[in-house]
C-alpha cells in the first residue's frame, strides 16, 4: 500500500506559539518536493534544526513515470513549440533552399500527424 509518513517533533521555538504557521510552511515544503520528484527526505524547521523526516513508501510501483511517458510528455511539448514557430514564420519558407526544404518537410510529416490545421505551402 502506497503512503506517505511525515514525523516530525514540535518541541521546539519554531513552534512555540502555535504549531499551525511552521506545520504549513513544512507542508508546503514537502509538496514543492513531491512535485519535483523527491520520494522523501529529512524536515528541518525555519531555524534550519532536523526535527524528522518524511517518506512515500512504495511510491514508485504506483507512481513513477516510464521512460516512454517522459519521452511522450516532452515531445507534446516540442511539438506545440515547433508548431507555434513554423506558424509565426511561415512567409520566411523557402522552396527553392533544399537544406530549409528537407527539415521542414521532415518536421511537416511529423507535425501534420498532430496539427492538421497548419498551412503549409506549396
Amino acid at each position: 500500500m502506497t503512503k506517505i509518513h511525515i514525523e516530525y517533533d514540535i518541541d521546539n521555538a519554531a513552534f512555540d506559539e502555535t504549531p499551525l504557521p511552521e506545520t504549513k510552511r513544512i507542508f508546503a515544503e514537502i509538496v514543492d518536493l513531491i512535485a519535483n520528484g523527491n520520494d522523501g527526505g529529512s524536515i528541518q524547521d525555519i531555524n534550519g534544526n532536523t526535527i524528522g523526516s518524511w517518506k512515500i513508501h512504495d511510491y514508485t510501483e504506483r507512481y513513477e513515470e516510464t521512460e516512454i511517458d517522459r519521452l511522450n510528455k516532452h515531445m507534446d511539448e516540442i511539438l506545440e513549440v515547433k508548431a507555434r514557430l513554423l506558424e509565426e514564420n511561415i512567409e520566411d519558407y523557402d522552396a527553392n533552399d533544399i537544406d530549409q526544404q528537407a527539415e521542414n518537410d521532415a518536421i511537416f510529416e511529423v507535425f501534420s500527424k498532430y496539427y492538421s490545421d497548419i498551412p503549409w505551402p506549396e
